[in-house]
This record gives C-alpha cells, sequence and structure tokens, in this order.
C-alpha cells in the first residue's frame, strides 16, 4: 500500500520521485509507518494532508474525530469488537444512511458488515487512525461509565 500511494503522490506532484524513494528506503529498513515517514523527511507537513488527499482520491469525505460530538445511540450501531479492530465509528444517520468514520476506507468487506449489521446504506468518511484510539477510550466509557481505562 506504501508504495502505491507514494506513486499517487508523485503523479499528483504532492512529493517528489526523489522523496518517495528515500521514505520507501526508511519504510522496508524501520518498519514504520509510511504516512509518519514521509511527514518525518519532510515530504509532506502532515499525515492529514495525506488523509485528505486519499479522500480526494476515492471521492471520499475526511473527518477530524477530535471536531463532533458523538452521539451514543448512533455509536453503539456498531458493535465495540468491530469498532475497536476496525478503526470504524458511526458517526451521524439520517433515515437508512449511516455516516461512519474509517480508517481504512479501502475495507470494503467491513463496510459490508456494518451495512449488514445495522441494515443502513454505510456512506463512509476517512478519519486518522491514530485519532480512533482517543475517541474508542471514549465510546467504551459512554457504554460502560462504570469501566475504568
Amino acid at each position: 500500500m506504501s508504495a502505491e500511494l507514494g506513486t499517487m503522490l508523485v503523479k499528483a506532484g504532492k512529493i517528489t520521485q526523489d522523496q518517495l524513494e528515500k521514505a520507501l528506503a526508511i519504510f522496508k529498513e524501520k518498519k514504520g509507518k509510511f504516512e509518519q515517514i514521509l511527514v518525518s523527511i519532510g515530504a509532506v507537513s502532515s499525515e492529514e494532508e495525506i488523509t485528505t488527499f486519499v479522500g480526494k482520491q476515492l471521492n471520499m469525505g475526511t473527518m477530524r474525530l477530535s471536531d463532533i460530538e458523538l452521539n451514543p445511540e448512533i455509536v453503539k450501531l456498531i458493535p465495540l469488537d468491530i469498532a475497536r479492530k476496525f478503526n470504524v465509528i458511526a458517526i451521524s444517520k439520517l433515515n437508512k444512511n449511516l455516516i461512519v468514520a474509517i480508517s481504512d476506507p479501502n475495507n470494503i468487506y467491513v463496510l459490508d458488515a456494518i451495512k449488514f449489521i445495522t441494515g443502513c446504506s454505510i456512506q463512509p468518511v476517512i478519519s486518522r487512525k491514530k485519532r480512533f484510539r482517543n475517541r474508542l477510550k471514549l465510546i467504551i466509557t459512554m457504554r460502560m461509565p462504570s469501566l475504568k481505562l
């Protein structure tokens, strides 16, 4: 995935071929997160820049989970084990349309599973994986207030 993402960034003029090659070499050597490597070498300004770029390429919106208030009734539409495993959170529901934030928009299997579980049409938006940890802690607290994390 990292090489494909890097190639897309080069073709779009977001990074240079040299920056891609440097990032890939570091990625192969250190096995870090590719997006973080691109930021650390100065190829892009932030991981959010990459998230926004990927969203545009996939014709999907992006969302910063820290910017929204979660509705407990909507959030609990997705089972906690699925939310944790696949970094997906239900954000909003209107009639039979459910908006979900997901860190990996290419995971059509989890989107199909959520569609089956909820009986709703799914509209995914991309959110950075890093943001999910904090929001999932909040979701667990919302569902089980007596649980200490």
